[in-house]
């Protein structure tokens, strides 16, 4: 997914891979714990900025009913998406409102 000269920068400690694995692609991992409170506000204000610019976008986003979970993690498992997979709650009845309910014997 990354052009050759590319970067990757893998936040966190998970999947850690040997940098040396990725052919023409500079690979780095960092925890953004460890650079401490301070650096971590300047990044953030940066961050906020490239994207109010539009130098960067957020990725996308798939939503999935909670219900449908199993076809969610089916999907997830192909690993062709890009982006990020969201398993939403169904909303709760409203107890001021009305619920009609048909059907039945």
């Amino acid at each position: 997914l990354t052009a050759d000269g590319g970067r990757f920068l893998e936040m966190g400690k998970t999947d850690v891979r040997d940098p040396r694995s990725i052919d023409r692609v500079t690979y780095r991992a960092f925890d953004l714990g460890e650079a401490g409170a301070e650096r971590t506000g300047e990044m953030l204000r940066e961050l906020v900025g490239l994207f109010a610019q539009g130098a960067l976008r957020p990725l996308p986003v798939t939503v999935w009913d909670v219900r449908r979970a199993r076809e969610a993690f089916r999907f997830m498992s192909r690993a062709k998406h890009i982006g990020k997979i969201v398993l939403t709650m169904p909303p709760r009845w409203n107890p001021e409102g009305t619920v009609l309910i048909t059907g039945g014997t």
